[in-house]
């Protein structure tokens, strides 16, 4: 995309809204229509290999360790105290807490936060914005200050939230 794409945050669902101007998903799919057709072309080639493999090697089943098996995700901008109330009274162990690019001037907001929560096993899920996806090196200066920032607690962290969604500015794989 060559125009910038301010997208509005929908506090409910703690994500981008969803894009509901039609000629812009239009354009976006114009602009990605080759990227798409490599991604079917691929996909044709690999999944075949791929359930063939799963099929003559299939998974060990092995239940799950229900202690550990769920988690939780907390945010910041409820009340830390009966998060961390409601945190203990379901007896979870293993929480995720958003980071959201677009809002990394606020991190030591965040790290307070998760501070909180330093007894849990916590995995920092790092969300991906505009910006950031199209300045690689302010993305390397951001996650080098989001793993030195909460590296006392964790040294768990997802990059990105889901690929090639529109809502997320990620117009492409």
């Amino acid at each position: 995309m060559k125009e910038k794409i301010e997208l509005k945050w929908d506090s409910y669902s703690d994500q981008p809204a969803v894009i509901k101007n039609k000629a812009l998903k239009k354009s976006i799919y114009k602009d990605i229509r080759w990227d798409s057709f490599k991604m079917l072309v691929t996909n044709l080639f690999v999944y075949p290999v791929a359930a063939t493999f799963f099929l003559l090697f299939p998974a060990k089943k092995v239940p799950p360790n229900t202690e550990e098996f769920f988690g939780l995700s907390v945010n910041l901008d409820k009340n830390p105290k009966e998060t961390r109330k409601l945190v203990d009274d379901l007896g979870v162990c293993s929480l995720l807490i958003r980071m959201p690019l677009h809002d990394i001037e606020n991190i030591e907001y965040f790290v307070n936060f998760a501070d909180k929560f330093s007894d849990k096993s916590i995995l920092i899920n790092i969300l991906q914005d505009r910006q950031h996806v199209e300045d690689l090196s302010l993305l390397k200066e951001s996650l080098d200050s989001i793993f030195e920032k909460f590296s006392h607690l964790t040294n768990r962290f997802q990059i990105g939230n889901a690929i090639n969604r529109k809502k997320w500015a990620v117009f492409s794989m």
